[in-house]
């Protein structure tokens, strides 16, 4: 007969329970409250962030050459960029195209880790920079929320602030879903759709409303769920990072040991690290890690930890958070490594090379030139309309 023995009488460790930090032990839900910090790094993301709003608005409505910047008209099978279109005909410049997305994602995450995430992802530049300043405005800010919301009753107070969040939610939701949507069916239609009855397009319609509420579902409810539990880029990381790649991290040769104090040292009459363990980096962290704790796959290299552990370190009189050169020469113990600006060419080269051939293909087309003036161009699939005038096929000259 067997008997149980706990591994620490036999002198074996119990590994620590460990689970994501956006959930508890029991396996539900842990809300976060994160605290905003607005440091240097948090103002350089605003303005990308808006930046990248704008554009996402911008491209589907925006004409070159008489057509959108962007328009993927799946149902047709016509592709238009920048104001060339391609059809299914193209298959080798679209084979190039994803190939080169997967090894510009891989070289942009080897050199800059996880910067797409935290500075460029559509989830968290419209959760940090649209959805949360608005519950912050509504609601109040963290401490405030969270107090509240763990009170079961309804009050009056919260149901008018939920309503008022929720309502702005939804109008954003809408506009957003329907810019979403004008990416797939051209922004002239939406605006013929939107200002018709429902009646005559209610798949679109419907489309429409489906899209809205998984918007507004996913900032409003699901939110940094999408980052730690299902998104599959946090998973792989690790195989495209190296020693070498930017990471956001604790260094504990300045920082420990930790401890508060005017005398700055330990009982053991030891000075103290510059962290003061007061876990400002932790209150501000979107994903609620510790990154004290190290390099951990909730990290999505926000810098919100930097701009926190900034305004401490101004507090109590200490040197900010600094940054080494890690556009120039990488050193990994003591040695020189390769120099990054030149691994970026790896990226801006291709990235320079596909706007050129993006900007000059012009797919499967016909060029029309009638007495050798050049009268534009058709898909390979228009008929030509029968008239008495000589029309050459082909492109006159070089």
């Amino acid at each position: 007969m067997t008997a149980f023995v706990p591994a620490a009488d036999v002198g074996v460790l119990d590994s620590p329970e460990e689970v994501l930090t956006t959930l508890r032990s029991d396996g539900k839900r842990k809300w976060m409250y994160p605290s905003e910090s607005r440091g240097r790094f948090w103002r350089r993301r605003q303005i990308l962030g808006w930046a990248l709003i704008a554009l996402f608005v911008a491209l589907p409505i925006v004409k070159i050459k008489g057509k959108p910047a962007v328009l993927l008209d799946v149902a047709a099978r016509e592709f238009t960029l920048f104001g060339t279109t391609f059809y299914p005909t193209d298959t080798l410049f679209l084979m190039l195209f994803g190939i080169s997305a997967l090894v510009s994602i891989a070289l942009l995450t080897a050199l800059l880790g996880r910067v797409w995430c935290g500075w460029g992802c559509p989830q968290t530049v419209y959760l940090e920079f649209l959805f949360r300043p608005i519950e912050r405005l509504i609601e109040g800010k963290e401490n405030v929320r969270q107090r509240r919301d763990a009170r079961k009753d309804l009050t009056w107070d919260k149901a008018w602030r939920k309503g008022a969040k929720w309502t702005v939610y939804l109008a954003i939701s809408a506009a957003l879903a329907h810019v979403f949507v004008s990416y797939f069916v051209g922004w002239s239609d939406l605006i013929r759709w939107m200002t018709g009855p429902p009646t005559e397009h209610w798949g679109y319609f419907l489309l429409m409303a489906g899209t809205t509420a998984l918007v507004a579902f996913d900032f409003g409810v699901f939110r940094e769920q999408m980052c730690t539990i299902a998104c599959p880029y946090a998973r792989f990381q690790s195989v495209l990072m190296d020693e070498e790649s930017m990471i956001v991290s604790y260094d504990p040769t300045r920082g420990e040991p930790r401890g508060r104090g005017k005398s700055r040292m330990t009982k053991d009459g030891q000075p103290l690290g510059d962290c003061v363990d007061c876990f400002a980096c932790v209150r501000t962290c979107p994903t609620g890690i510790d990154i004290r704790d190290g390099i951990q796959m909730e990290c999505i290299a926000c810098t919100q930890c930097i701009d926190a552990c900034d305004s401490i370190m101004d507090k109590t009189g200490q040197f900010t958070l600094g940054i080494d050169n890690t556009f120039l020469v990488v050193s990994i113990n003591g040695d020189a490594t390769v120099k990054t600006a030149t691994k970026a060419l790896n990226i801006v080269i291709p990235a320079i090379t596909f706007t050129h051939v993006a900007a000059t293909w012009d797919g499967s087309q016909i060029k029309l030139y009638r007495n050798g003036v050049y009268m534009g161009s058709v898909a390979y699939s228009n008929a030509l309309a029968a008239g008495t005038s000589d029309i050459m096929v082909g492109q006159l000259g070089s």
